[in-house]
């Protein structure tokens, strides 16, 4: 059994596989798939600037993994909050009916059952040394809940930076920079909601790994979940769906 009508900001391949057939990738610019779709892209894309210029002075390369600073606290800190307000924003489009502040281990976890956040993998275009791909929610694989390093790192910089400042390094700030374009990515595919008319991106040649695609924002690449369960697919003729008043369903996350 597939799933024949899409949920609210959730990306999922077809039942053939591919991200966009039969148009369906045309719903990420419906007015009900999520509220104000723009403001989170413009949110990820103002954040990459900052991270991009915070490149100029630290190189891409494994040799400077451990390196760390008040400047990358602050971007581990801003990307975190940016991470934590997609999985509040995922989780309350759809059925999720906790109130009061969510945490990581359980409520955002459950984002991982419906987007298969595990299975991305983020890839910078220059990196010197082995880290040139990640899986920021790699941990979450095995379908049990494990803390993120980078995501525990956030927590303690953010809560006693005079005593954990160590803990804000390149490799963390990177990850959750991955983790983040991984969210942009299950939710948006790879539509920046500019007004131009939506293209699938095409891979960057020699600067990405065959099966990357650049992802929001056309710096970082992002290679899709490719082991989606049958089931859990998406099965529905865009066309035939698009003109409803909400062609949506909602995940049921109280049950998950």
């Amino acid at each position: 059994m597939t799933v024949t009508n899409p949920f609210h900001r959730t990306v999922r391949p077809h039942v053939d596989g591919s991200y966009t057939s039969d148009g369906c990738w045309a719903m990420i610019r419906h007015p009900a798939y999520a509220d104000r779709p723009h403001r989170w892209v413009r949110a990820y894309l103002i954040l990459q600037d900052d991270l991009v210029e915070y490149l100029e002075s630290v190189e891409p390369a494994d040799v400077n993994l451990e390196t760390y600073s008040l400047r990358a606290a602050d971007l581990l800190i801003r990307a975190c909050i940016e991470v934590e307000a997609n999985l509040t924003a995922i989780l309350r489009a759809n059925t999720y009916t906790k109130v009061g502040n969510l945490n990581m281990d359980t409520d955002y976890f459950k984002v991982e059952k419906s987007h298969f956040l595990s299975q991305f993998s983020v890839q910078f275009p220059h990196w010197d040394g082995s880290h040139r791909t990640r899986q920021p929610f790699g941990a979450w694989a095995a379908g049990t809940y494990q803390p993120l390093a980078w995501y525990r790192a956030y927590n303690a910089v953010k809560h006693d930076r005079a005593e954990h400042l160590v803990n804000a390094t390149f490799r963390h700030l990177t990850d959750a920079w991955c983790g983040l374009a991984v969210l942009l990515t299950a939710q948006f595919l790879f539509e920046d909601f500019s007004p131009h008319v939506f293209l699938v991106a095409e891979g960057y040649g020699s600067v990405f790994d065959p099966e990357f695609e650049p992802a929001i924002g056309s710096f970082l690449g992002v290679k899709l979940p490719a082991s989606v369960p049958e089931s859990e697919r998406y099965e529905f003729a865009w066309s035939a769906i698009r003109e409803q008043a909400d062609p949506f369903v909602k995940y049921d996350f109280d049950s998950s």
